[in-house]
């Protein structure tokens, strides 16, 4: 039992098991996400924990790096444009952050433990999905509430917080169930109301819409 992650390099598919995790429904991957760099993958589960893996070939391709707890379930992931922040939406409607190399931790009755940042807040709504712009500025983030955030990434260091919101996106029915950005003016989105829609990162306004159909969502179940 336990986790086990898919890498498809260089059109050679197989297996590479990761290492470290628990096994039970309590280790059931619910998202996943890749580093642009290629190197690393960020997974979570109902155990509220968050995963950062190795997948280069070598010694340390499949081992876990570290595990974070959250307080509530995490239910979206992205990594930053460079890699090395790693992006975690949770069902309370918060998003927190951490270092990929270098976690930032604290001391507790239990010792130290890794110390996720909080960076961002939806008002108590489930965060769906998070997506960063190609240039690192924009960090997007679609909710239960069908709300899409853009905000804007500082500098340095991220820890501080996504307090500039750049846009909101306002116009599906339905909860958001994905983020891409097309470029780094541009996102694309899909909602459960089976809508695909592309706005202006910049300013928010809707750019244009594909209806695809009731229930569709680009793949995604309805979260719980």
């Amino acid at each position: 039992a336990g986790a086990k992650l898919f890498v498809l390099r260089q059109g050679e598919p197989r297996w590479c098991e990761l290492r470290g995790g628990q096994g039970g429904d309590a280790a059931a991957v619910k998202c996943l996400a890749v580093s642009p760099c290629g190197r690393y993958v960020a997974s979570a589960g109902n155990d509220k924990s968050l995963k950062v893996w190795a997948v280069v070939q070598g010694e340390e391709e499949g081992k876990c790096l570290w595990s974070a707890t959250f307080p509530k379930r995490v239910s979206s992931l992205a990594f930053s444009a460079d890699s090395g922040v790693v992006f975690a939406g949770d069902k309370f409607g918060d998003v927190r952050c951490l270092a990929v190399e270098s976690p930032r931790t604290k001391e507790t009755d239990k010792g130290t433990e890794i110390d996720p940042r909080r960076v961002l807040g939806h008002f108590s709504s489930i965060i769906t999905c998070l997506s960063v712009s190609p240039c690192g500025r924009y960090l997007a983030s679609g909710d239960r509430e069908r709300k899409i955030r853009v905000g804007c990434v500082p500098p340095s260091p991220v820890e501080s917080g996504v307090h500039e919101i750049q846009a909101y996106c306002i116009g599906h029915s339905a909860f958001v169930t994905a983020l891409c950005f097309a470029s780094s003016r541009s996102l694309i989105s899909a909602s459960w109301d089976g809508t695909v829609k592309l706005w202006s990162c910049e300013d928010g306004a809707e750019k244009d819409s594909v209806h695809l159909g009731a229930g569709f969502g680009g793949g995604t179940a309805p979260p719980i």
